[in-house]
């Protein structure tokens, strides 16, 4: 025993010392290799970031090390933050509460909804916010004091700085932890994931799981709860765990682009490998494009003022789909009609898509209904006339017909996308795995030899392992007249 300390403070000192027999003693966590590092990170390191897959337990071993430290760092405060309150309230402190409940000891003060007090001391405090909460980011500063940024690459800059200006002694710690898909170059995210950046950063990809390398947790186990005390070091096979790491299974299905988002996409590399990969080469659209248009979904202020068009590719046979998306100004109004190939003559397929997507339109015609892009090739003739029949303004884009701008594009596929991938960020959509996958997996082939650029063919895209990409094809089939106001204004973008 340290001379001058008693039992209890011994044991302190030493969870203090070795945050991992924290996790496994006090919390009765299992840990492995990856959460082990995260764990002794935040010990050794001021500045720890992690770039993780999906589904790898980055915010479960974030809530224990919130615990430790705010358990065994006397007085400290520990602020817990993600970019909106939902994802404070319904990631991070449902953990902080679980573990508080199961503990194999009493810990400090009780969970409040996203607060851990000390009735004994004010100063000693855990609190969580989002950081469009800008006033309850101000003020916090302690000799000892953990920030966890959840989610972090969506949290703004003002609240990074805020959090480094706070750490001006004593025992201060910044614990980031993000997924990376949508990261863009330049943020503040990415710029702390730069060698020379002070970070110490910790990746962690899918084939890290022990579900896909075999490695055992590790853990504690008591023959008396009561004696603390008396404790044996054990190992236990991830299939015999409840733990919802992903699996084998899972990233079978996402290598495949038949099933998941293929093993050549940038989305697999972020999702699944935990890499920083905005756009790869040829990639027409980034991923920080499409996840800036889900977030702007999340905005409830953002605004619907502008005309109606709805977008429709059409499909008939094989395994292609046909897909009608419908939006007011620049805001998408719900998830797409999708349509499966039925086996019934082309003169009867027609007539039942135009019935389906009246009724999702809900029959909204006339001057101030909506305009209807098609791409009215094959079947899609036919059921121009029928939508044309049932009242609905009618532009038929023919995706291989020429380019408003012929003398930059191929065709009017090619402008569709690359035009389309200048205004994305600007929508509000829904988060829709299939479209995310089609929007940032489609490719750009090298210049024609008359310098005209072109998206690679559907057959080319097939080729490549992915079905055939209607949900995007349709989603920008709503924009042409935004092209048409880009290329008439010399490069100035119109809310339409």
């Amino acid at each position: 025993m340290t001379k001058g300390m008693n039992a209890e403070q011994q044991l302190v000192q030493f969870y203090k010392d070795d945050p991992v027999f924290y996790f496994e003693h006090a919390l009765g966590f299992l840990t492995w290799s990856k959460s082990r590092e995260i764990i002794n990170s935040v010990r050794d390191n001021k500045k720890t970031i992690v770039t993780a897959a999906h589904g790898t337990a980055k915010s479960h071993t974030a809530a224990g090390i919130a615990i430790w430290f705010y358990n065994c760092h006397l007085p400290s405060r520990v602020i817990t933050t993600a970019p909106v309150f939902a994802q404070v309230q319904g990631i991070l402190w449902p953990k902080i509460k679980d573990a508080y409940r199961s503990a194999n000891i009493e810990l400090i003060g009780e969970t409040q909804d996203v607060r851990v007090r000390d009735p004994e001391s004010e100063e000693h405090l855990m609190l969580g916010f989002s950081t469009n909460e800008s006033a309850r980011a101000e003020g916090h500063h302690e000799w000892n004091i953990l920030w966890v940024f959840d989610e972090a690459k969506g949290i703004d800059d003002w609240m990074w700085d805020s959090a480094e200006g706070a750490m001006t002694g004593g025992k201060c710690r910044i614990l980031a932890i993000s997924t990376t898909d949508g990261i863009k170059a330049g943020s503040k995210f990415h710029d702390c994931c730069r060698p020379d950046s002070g970070w110490n950063r910790i990746e962690i990809s899918c084939y890290d799981s022990p579900f896909y390398t075999g490695e055992r947790f590790r853990g504690l186990r008591f023959p008396d709860k009561n004696d603390m005390g008396t404790f044996t070091p054990y190992s236990i096979a991830p299939e015999d765990t409840r733990i919802q790491i992903v699996d084998k299974d899972k990233i079978k299905m996402e290598e495949s682009p038949a099933t998941g988002w293929g093993k050549d996409s940038p989305i697999f590399h972020t999702k699944m490998e935990g890499k920083l990969i905005d756009r790869q080469a040829g990639q027409i659209i980034p991923i920080s494009s499409v996840d800036q248009m889900y977030r702007n979904n999340e905005d409830k202020d953002f605004s619907d003022d502008g005309l109606w068009f709805a977008g429709i590719d059409v499909a008939w046979g094989g395994d292609a789909d046909t897909v009608i998306w419908k939006r007011k100004g620049y805001k998408i109004l719900d998830y797409p009609l999708i349509i499966t190939s039925q086996d019934l003559p082309k003169r009867m397929i027609a007539q039942y898509m135009g019935q389906r997507i009246d009724e999702y339109l809900e029959h909204k015609t006339g001057e101030d209904g909506y305009t209807i892009n098609i791409d009215g090739g094959g079947v899609g003739e036919g059921l121009v006339s029928i939508l044309e029949g049932l009242g609905y303004m009618v532009n038929d884009i023919k995706f291989g017909g020429s380019a408003l701008d012929n003398d930059s594009y191929f065709d009017m596929a090619s402008e569709l996308w690359i035009e389309g991938a200048k205004t994305i960020d600007l929508a509000a959509c829904p988060r829709f795995n299939r479209l995310t996958s089609e929007l940032t997996s489609r490719m750009e082939r090298a210049p024609e030899k008359s310098g005209k650029r072109r998206v690679e063919s559907k057959k080319e895209y097939s080729l490549r392992g992915y079905r055939s990409p209607d949900v995007a094809d349709a989603f920008l089939l709503l924009w042409p007249i935004i092209i048409a106001a880009y290329i008439g204004n010399g490069g100035g973008k119109k809310a339409y």
